[in-house]
């Protein structure tokens, strides 16, 4: 369970492998209650999406859902049969946030945006494409992509 005492999940929800969990309401975080997850981005605007792994979240860390509107959604997928998570709406963190628990918050949402962070800024691979560095040549094939 988190370690931040104020904040306790509404509803939880097990989330074996077999039965992944789409994040889509952009007003409700989840954490981690029991065992870990694997986080992967779907594409929203396509019928049918690869999973595009992202992280490994641990017990007691918290997932951040994406906006409204985003193209990007989070799937997330039990690396264990027994995983749960529970849903925090993002509302109750913010007064969790403004009653005494501004510093456990804090953390909670640093370690998901650093993740989150380390794992984008790392270059996607690709097959076809030519990753670009500021200030370092680039050779790209005739008819390649950048």
């Amino acid at each position: 369970m988190s370690a931040v005492s104020s904040i306790r999940p509404v509803s939880e929800r097990p989330v074996p492998a077999n039965r992944p969990l789409a994040l889509d309401d952009p007003a409700t975080g989840w954490l981690v209650t029991q065992g870990r997850v694997q986080v992967f981005a779907i594409r929203r605007d396509v019928e049918t999406a690869a999973r595009e792994p992202l992280l490994t979240v641990e017990l007691g860390e918290l997932i951040l859902p994406p906006p409204a509107g985003a193209p990007l959604g989070i799937l997330v997928v039990g690396l264990e049969d027994d995983t749960v998570v529970g849903a925090v709406p993002l509302a109750d963190l913010a007064s969790a946030a403004q009653n005494g628990g501004g510093q456990e918050v804090a953390q909670l949402v640093e370690t998901w945006l650093a993740a989150l962070a380390l794992t984008l800024a790392e270059p996607l691979p690709s097959e076809e494409g030519v990753s670009l560095v500021a200030d370092e040549p680039a050779e790209i094939r005739s008819g390649g992509f950048a």
